[in-house]
């Protein structure tokens, strides 16, 4: 029941502002410009076919963070009010709140990865790729907002290091154009693997070595950030 209050409670906080509630729409407008946009390029640039995974896996990710991104701003609020303070007094753990938090984002984005698939259907893929590549874009959204709020003091702050991690999310994608195994270098950056797993789709033994070496440093990403958010905000 306290785990039921608690995420109600961060829903009313998400839903009174209205910009908040206007990302919820990005969904739909994504999938409608993957179903009816790619067709019309290609027809112009048949070459850029082959890089499809390589464009879905991008909004996938783009996707999967939007409920980290609410969360975040909400957390931002609760942390400029020196709530987090209060939370730890509660019956409820500040630790098993933020894992619960966690647990929601994770949930959230997991559910918009497979609609965004299943509705832009760039490439064919099967039920447990669909999946595996959902639980890979939605590990590393819960760690991104607890590092934001773990090392922004208000909300322009941490739309700032959105927009910096924004950039930092784009930067592996260079490895899908490297031949040589130096891409690899690239695979201490999360979202590398992402990208990697995306492209080798048609390769069975090579997408699951890929997809599943990224969930797994993925949550080692998140476990760390887990603790420094706990750590960063243990005084606040």
């Amino acid at each position: 029941m306290k785990a039921a209050y608690l995420v109600k409670t961060d829903l009313k906080n998400i839903f009174r502002d209205p910009s908040l509630i206007a990302i919820f729409t990005a969904p739909i407008a994504i999938i409608g410009v993957l179903r009816f946009v790619p067709p019309i390029y290609e027809s112009y640039f048949p070459q850029i076919i082959e890089y499809r995974p390589a464009i879905l896996g991008t909004f996938c990710i783009v996707v999967s963070s939007l409920a980290s991104y609410l969360l975040a701003f909400v957390m931002l609020d609760e942390k400029d009010q020196q709530l987090f303070h209060v939370f730890r007094v509660m019956p409820f753990t500040f630790s098993r709140l933020m894992l619960l938090r966690v647990l929601c984002m994770f949930l959230t984005s997991f559910i918009l990865s497979i609609i965004l698939i299943l509705g832009a259907n760039l490439i064919p893929l099967s039920f447990i790729q669909i999946v595996v590549l959902s639980v890979l874009c939605s590990v590393s959204g819960p760690a991104n907002t607890l590092l934001v709020v773990s090392i922004s003091s208000n909300k322009i702050e941490g739309a700032t290091y959105f927009k910096l991690l924004n950039m930092f999310i784009m930067a592996p994608i260079a490895g899908i154009f490297i031949l040589s195994p130096l891409k690899y270098l690239l695979g201490i950056i999360p979202f590398f693997w992402i990208f990697i797993s995306f492209m080798n789709y048609d390769h069975f033994l090579a997408f699951y070595l890929h997809a599943g070496a990224g969930i797994i440093i993925n949550l080692i990403y998140l476990i760390l950030i887990y603790f420094l958010f706990l750590y960063k905000t243990s005084n606040q």
